[in-house]
């Protein structure tokens, strides 16, 4: 794996560096804030709209290095490595739960008729996905090289992993797929119109006991296409609830009225997503 350092900028409380791997952007932040001891890791899709204006959506970036600010003193704060998504269909094929869509039938139905209703016509086989590949480069190959590279002290139980949208798929699939990496998902605004029920069933379904300790965030908005995940979001909080996992501690899905599908709406709610994780769900 090749590393080069294209910017490095202090941030609030931190430092933050962008990197190329293996010609993939990747922006990662290191707290400085005088701590010792192991951190948590957090590892978040979607990276160039978690700190600057300048990379993000539409201009407003969800400004974690904020966020992390507004946690109650004596927080360990944690690193951050926040891979680039590719561009067009190279993100929803990177974010796609690939495993559920090729092998579930039903699921399969969904995702065919979610792209015939996106680009007009019906696709006669599955497009070429990447999600498994793509969670394992991300758990088995960037997160090491990037702790190694930097010598990182990482807490190996609180290392969790983040995304919106199809990006909220993805956290959950990773969860799903490496509970010996990760022991968090946050998932915001998690897209199940691509699977519709069905996907919110078998994804929620894939996810490790909840005897293992892990915990999940769902959550959505009201307006726009948030309004739209509402019936699926039930179905999943359902299976939560069926499997044991714990409200709020363990597993919380929180509904935020007037919040939109967009970077300032999930930048709003971004500290209380970070609270309910490093501090303890209850107190979120």
């Amino acid at each position: 794996m090749t590393f080069t350092v294209l910017d490095v900028q202090p941030m609030s409380l931190g430092t933050h560096t962008t990197l190329d791997v293996d010609g993939r952007t990747v922006e990662v932040w290191e707290p400085q804030d005088g701590a010792s001891g192991p951190r948590p890791l957090l590892l978040a899709h979607d990276g160039q709209n978690l700190f600057l204006p300048g990379r993000s959506f539409g201009g407003v970036p969800w400004g974690l290095d904020a966020a992390l600010a507004t946690l109650p003193a004596g927080t360990v704060l944690p690193y951050v490595v926040a891979p680039w998504n590719r561009p067009g269909h190279g993100r929803a094929a990177d974010y796609t739960p690939q495993s559920i869509v090729e092998n579930d039938a039903e699921v399969r139905a969904g995702f065919f008729d979610y792209i015939a209703r996106a680009t007009g016509s019906m696709p006669s086989e599955v497009p070429s996905l990447n999600g498994d590949a793509y969670a394992q480069w991300c758990a088995e190959s960037l997160i090491p090289a990037v702790v190694a590279s930097l010598d990182w002290h990482v807490d190996p139980t609180a290392v969790a992993v983040m995304g919106s949208s199809m990006g909220g798929l993805a956290s959950a699939y990773a969860l799903a797929l490496r509970p010996d990496v990760y022991s968090a998902a946050l998932c915001l605004s998690t897209h199940w119109l691509l699977g519709g029920h069905a996907l919110a069933r078998q994804l929620t379904q894939m996810l490790p006991a909840a005897q293992r300790g892990a915990r999940v965030w769902f959550d959505h908005g009201t307006l726009n296409l948030d309004a739209t995940y509402g019936p699926f979001q039930e179905t999943a909080d359902a299976v939560m609830r069926e499997r044991g996992y714990r409200e709020p501690a363990q597993w919380r899905t929180t509904v935020y009225a007037d919040a939109d599908h967009n970077e300032a709406s999930w930048a709003t709610r971004l500290p209380e997503v970070l609270r309910w994780w490093l501090c303890g769900g209850e107190q979120a």
